[in-house]
């Protein structure tokens, strides 16, 4: 965070991690993420169970199966899906599960 938190904001880049470029996102994740992780010496961590512990915690902590399904950017899978917009109810939700997780990991380390 103090890493991301440093970077100067661009007017010109919309992504967080954008592209080279600038223009479009930054399409590498996947494979930055197991040099991070291999530096780390965490094994058998992916995207896809980062992912899955975001949406079990957020189901731990009461979250809707629709909520959940915003938060990892899923497609809406139902036609009432498609009407529903609930931006401000998802940030808040990946807030409140982001700092679940944050504290779970603090008590590890603590």
């Amino acid at each position: 965070m103090t890493l991301l938190r440093s970077q100067p904001a661009r007017e010109d880049v919309r992504y967080v991690f954008p592209s080279d470029g600038g223009q479009t996102n930054f399409v590498a994740a996947d494979g930055v993420l197991g040099r991070i992780c291999k530096r780390l010496g965490w094994q058998d961590v992916t995207a896809h169970t980062l992912r899955h512990t975001f949406g079990s915690v957020a189901g731990e902590l009461g979250y809707s199966e629709l909520t959940i399904a915003a938060m990892l950017g899923h497609a809406a899978g139902s036609v009432t899906g498609r009407y529903v917009h609930i931006d401000d109810a998802v940030k808040s939700a990946v807030e409140r599960v982001s700092l679940e997780i944050a504290s779970l990991l603090d008590e590890q380390r603590g």
